[in-house]
């Protein structure tokens, strides 16, 4: 081979490598892992229309292996009514079962939209019933949703804090 043939593919090779280097590091930027973590809503951070707002809503984050992530979370409504969920995801856009929701929600769908961020949509028998958007503040510290839904035909809409534990 020429010497100048030989250079061109080892630029090639380089280029190659550098373009694979950064999609790695990208994916690791998209990554949802500083979620990890237990979260306390601050009731009185956050905004609930219609109310009344939520008495208290705990989430635990935890590490699921395989670029997935855990789900758990125990709430009391304003109306005084406990409810608690799990779900398991990789954020990849696949349906997954949702667990202890009964009568709301059976499955959920999870998406990255950008990095330190994620689009949740819970159904209930194929049906879309809740759309939440969550952004991971840049210190790690907080993270601030947007929540909507339909509930048994009343349209809600949330904007809330939640604080690491």
């Amino acid at each position: 081979m020429k010497i100048g043939t030989i250079s061109r593919m080892l630029s090639v090779v380089l280029c190659a490598a550098a373009l694979c280097m950064l999609g790695l590091s990208s994916r690791a930027d998209d990554s949802l892992s500083g979620f990890i973590g237990t979260w306390a809503l601050n009731v009185d951070k956050s905004t609930f229309d219609p109310g009344p707002p939520m008495k208290s809503h705990k989430m635990t984050v935890s590490d699921a292996g395989n670029g997935a992530l855990h789900f758990s979370a125990d709430m009391v409504e304003g109306d005084g009514t406990a409810r608690h969920f799990e779900l398991t995801s990789a954020a990849d856009g696949k349906e997954v079962p949702v667990t202890g929701f009964t009568g709301y929600a059976d499955s959920a769908v999870i998406t990255t939209r950008r990095p330190r961020s994620f689009h949740i949509v819970f159904k209930n028998a194929g049906k879309p019933v809740e759309w939440d958007t969550f952004h991971l503040s840049k210190d790690s510290k907080r993270i601030y949703g947007r929540l909507a839904g339909n509930d048994n035909g009343t349209h809600w809409k949330y904007h809330w804090v939640q604080e690491r534990q």
